[in-house]
């Protein structure tokens, strides 16, 4: 599996988590992914709406961080899981 289809697998079962695991008051989308140069840590952006719950949606993104790192454990058994940090897409 290539680097960029590790990403973007990430990408789908965080978004997948956070479409189960929200309370839906705001539109969480996960809209891009970085990986650090060693791969320990995924970068992760997301876009709210609306604009005004953006911090708490953030605050439930990076609560939750743990959580969708063991969802993700479960689903990709023969890669190592980065440490997901979030951020708000610009």
């Amino acid at each position: 599996m290539s680097k960029e289809q590790f990403q973007e697998l990430l990408k789908e079962y965080v978004a997948d988590f956070v479409n189960r695991e929200s309370n839906r008051t705001s539109l969480i989308t996960i809209t891009d992914i970085a990986l650090s140069g060693d791969g320990s840590v995924a970068t992760l952006s997301a876009t709210v709406f609306p604009d005004d719950n953006a911090g708490v949606a953030l605050d439930f993104l990076n609560r939750r961080a743990r959580d969708m790192r063991g969802f993700v454990m479960e689903k990709i058994r023969n890669r190592r899981i980065p440490r997901f940090v979030f951020v708000l897409a610009e």
